[in-house]
């Protein structure tokens, strides 16, 4: 799958184009729009701002289709925020191979979501 900027895929990108950074900010502002309307969609429990971030950095990532049929948005809306937050240390693969860096996005993510009122320093 063909990836540019900031992780963005689809149909509108051309192989071999160099995109602008105010092209590639653009979209990341609508992909983030989709993640975040993504969570808006399939959530029906009540979240935090800052849990709806942490969710919508994660939806970014791995897509809406994939957030709408996991097993973690089933733990949350049943209410289960443990097993939700636990979930997202599975999704840590790149092309099958597991990946250090979602490995550590994942971390942030999952803190994010156990402490909702707590503010996150991934340095420490």
């Amino acid at each position: 799958m063909l990836t540019i900027c900031h992780g963005h895929t689809g149909q509108d990108i051309t192989q071999g184009e160099i995109y602008s950074e105010k092209e590639c900010n653009e979209f990341m502002k609508r992909d983030l729009q989709v993640a975040r309307a993504t969570v808006e969609h399939y959530v029906t429990v009540p979240l935090s701002d800052l849990q709806k971030a942490a969710l919508t950095s994660f939806i970014y990532n791995i897509g809406s289709g994939a957030f709408a049929n996991s097993t973690l948005l089933k733990k949350l809306n049943a209410e289960d925020i443990q097993g939700t937050c636990d979930q997202m240390r599975r999704w840590k693969y790149d092309e099958r191979k597991v990946s250090n860096g979602l490995i550590n996005r994942r971390e942030v993510e999952r803190e994010i979501c156990l402490n909702p009122n707590a503010l996150i320093n991934p340095t420490q």
